[in-house]
């Protein structure tokens, strides 16, 4: 079992427990919503270890609250899935959901202690292979990469919402 120390900064609220519990009504016959309503079912319900579902079923409802139509668990590359896709004023996204803490790789790269006035921290290690840094040279979180392999720091962003508003809005 994880210390406290570890994980927090990951809590399970009961504001976000309640919300959850309501959401997971009000999308029982939405087809999108079907695996990941099952899949926190069948994993003990709402619970810190289902975090990442109920990560994603907050998503798929809010676009589904914003009259658009998800798609989830669509086909990536190499017969992996990415977790949503979907259409809004024409333009197609494809939406990777990543919630640090989750995964091996951000445990593995976290660090905790206490220090000397028994101040709990928590410190990260951000990725740095080359793969990594090809698509993001000044390594800023989060970088925005686009179907076709384009990417954009997180400064770059809002430029291209505002551009992407200025075509399709």
């Amino acid at each position: 079992m994880a210390s406290s120390i570890e994980n927090f900064w990951d809590s399970l609220s009961t504001d976000e427990a309640n919300f959850v519990q309501t959401i997971m009504g009000e999308l029982c016959d939405q087809a999108w919503s079907t695996s990941i309503l099952a899949s926190i079912r069948n994993n003990g319900g709402i619970t810190q270890a289902n975090k990442d579902r109920m990560f994603e079923l907050r998503f798929g409802y809010a676009l589904d609250r914003s009259a658009v139509v998800p798609r989830y668990e669509i086909p990536g590359e190499g017969g992996s899935t990415i977790d949503f896709g979907f259409t809004n004023n024409g333009q197609r996204w494809r939406v990777e959901l990543v919630r640090l803490g989750e995964t091996q790789a951000v445990k593995d790269a976290t660090g905790s202690s206490v220090d000397s006035d028994g101040i709990p921290w928590t410190g990260r290690v951000l990725r740095t292979d080359e793969a990594y840094r090809a698509i993001n040279p000044h390594r800023v979180v989060p970088t925005l990469v686009l179907e076709d392999g384009t990417a954009y720091d997180y400064d770059q962003i809002p430029a291209l919402v505002e551009r992407s508003a200025a075509c399709f809005g």
